[in-house]
């Protein structure tokens, strides 16, 4: 998957909204366990992203990132996510996948 667009505040993978993880683990309640918390909290990614600023097309167009899921979701196929493109946040109490869309 090309299109992993994450706005969490404090992961050491998010480059300016975008995920550098290799592979990112979802869990079955749509939960991010990947995210690494910054050494520095929410201070230190603002300056991540004042400092990758210049490097937007290397972030625009990032590597394919697998994303290994186990929620009930209808882009699950087989443990994968399926979609094209998902979007991970923050939530009150922890970082989700956005995304993900339960089947009827």
């Amino acid at each position: 998957m090309k299109g992993l667009n994450c706005t969490t505040t404090n992961c050491e993978f998010n480059r300016n909204g975008k995920c550098t993880a290799i592979s990112v683990e979802i869990s079955n309640r749509g939960i991010c366990n990947t995210k690494m918390k910054r050494d520095g909290g929410m201070l230190s990614q603002m300056f991540e992203s004042f400092e990758t600023a210049g490097e937007l097309e290397d972030i625009a167009n990032p590597k394919d990132v697998v994303v290994r899921c186990d929620a009930n979701c209808l882009y699950n196929v087989n443990r994968i996510c399926g979609r094209e493109n998902i979007n991970v946040e923050d939530s009150l109490i922890s970082t989700k996948c956005f995304s993900r869309k339960k089947p009827l």
